[in-house]
């Protein structure tokens, strides 16, 4: 099967992480992931990095950035450089959701973005933005402006497509960059709009952490136009 769709141009990714996943970063060796891209012939990773895989602080983000660059480096030159570098995080894990007050901003930690921005976004072919990682009622300041001029929260119960227009500004332009990320004084996610892609529910009644996110099938059809 992967052969099949590499030789239609396809590339065919391992992921590493999930749900129930723990990384210990200072400990894992990564040559054994290469053993199963190099036995099975995948052409790509993707890193989908749960709460327990990010790095917790400073020092084993600078170790997991390491690693993971040296593994890439080694199968792109295996490769011809036609090897894929994905991520796939939960949106809350670079941009700051607001608080109920509609005001605040809430941040756990920086280091996932801290991570990505230490391998260089440029080593990055993909962003898999998981989108509905949250309640239907968490959102972010969004492009909208309010009767005073002050940027507005928007969340999926304002429609999906506003939600979705909302996180690209948040996270390609200078604006939503400033808007969102007022909280802490970290370098932001600068992430190319080609390189970002969007992952919506693909039915209604999809699940993401045990919750059932509801969105009709029109909404589908419409965010997908």
């Amino acid at each position: 099967f992967i052969d099949y769709m590499k030789s239609k141009g396809k590339h065919v990714l391992v992921s590493v992480g999930g749900r129930l996943s723990h990384i210990e970063w200072k400990s894992i060796d990564l040559d054994k992931l290469k053993k199963i891209v190099k036995e099975y012939g995948f052409n790509g990773i993707n890193f989908d990095l749960g709460d327990s895989d990010i790095p917790k602080n400073k020092k084993n983000v600078d170790i997991a950035a390491e690693k993971i660059t040296a593994l890439i480096n080694s199968l792109r030159h295996q490769h011809r450089d036609d090897f894929w570098l994905t991520f796939s995080p939960d949106w809350t894990y670079i941009v700051a959701p607001l608080d109920k007050n509609n005001k605040d901003n809430i941040y756990e930690t920086h280091n996932y973005v801290d991570l990505i921005n230490k391998i260089g976004i440029s080593n990055v072919d993909y962003i898999w933005l998981n989108t509905y990682a949250e309640p239907v009622t968490v959102g972010l300041l969004g492009p909208y402006k309010g009767e005073g001029g002050e940027y507005i929260k928007v969340s999926p119960t304002d429609g999906y497509s506003k939600f979705l227009a909302s996180l690209g500004w948040a996270l390609t332009t200078q604006d939503g960059y400033s808007a969102n990320l007022s909280k802490y004084g970290d370098e932001p996610l600068k992430i190319p709009p080609k390189k970002l892609v969007f992952i919506i529910p693909a039915t209604e009644g999809a699940s993401a952490r045990g919750m059932i996110y509801v969105l009709s099938k029109k909404e589908i059809d419409e965010t997908i136009v």
